[in-house]
């Protein structure tokens, strides 16, 4: 006589209570949640270009159709030393995460896929509507330039989509 444990428990999952800031209820809920990011009004999904480099660079991202599978799939991870922000983690690699590079020489490198570094604040990621700006440089966006047809760093805010696929 098997016995369930749940049997007649109820689970409630509260929704984070933020009525000021939707954006950052919206993010909170999708903690852990595999999601797509695209930008906004093209479509086109942020896509991870594997690639190593001697740094902790790890790849490049790329606006392309989006079609599945683990180059467009990312996981949202709460950055708890930083109020509000967030981590975009690869679903598939928890040690590749997207990091606000300035440092790095071409316009198109100024976001890259980085080896996980806990606590650095170029990982972190905070929504500004629906922007995605990097910890630190609430006047910096994540953008999607249609004239290279790259992702890079503007001052003009863009929005991104971010969806739960699993």
């Amino acid at each position: 006589t098997g016995m369930n444990p749940m049997a007649g428990s109820t689970i409630i999952i509260q929704r984070p209570g933020n009525p000021n800031n939707p954006i950052a209820n919206e993010m909170a809920m999708l903690a852990g949640s595999v999601v797509k990011i695209r930008a906004m009004p093209s479509g086109r999904a942020v896509t991870c270009r594997h690639e190593n480099s001697p740094m902790g660079k790890r790849g490049m991202i790329e606006p392309r159709e989006y079609i599945g599978g683990p180059n467009q799939h990312w996981r949202i991870e709460n950055a708890p030393m930083f109020p509000g922000g967030f981590k975009i983690v690869q679903a598939n690699n928890p040690n590749h995460v997207l990091r606000f590079t300035p440092a790095m020489p071409s316009p198109h490198e100024k976001v890259c896929v980085w080896t996980n570094e806990p606590g650095s604040p170029n990982q972190v990621w905070h929504r500004s509507g629906e922007a995605l700006h990097p910890q630190g440089h609430p006047n910096m966006f994540l953008h999607f330039d249609p004239m290279t047809g790259m992702f890079t760093m503007a001052m003009e805010r863009q929005p991104f989509i971010i969806e739960r696929v699993m």
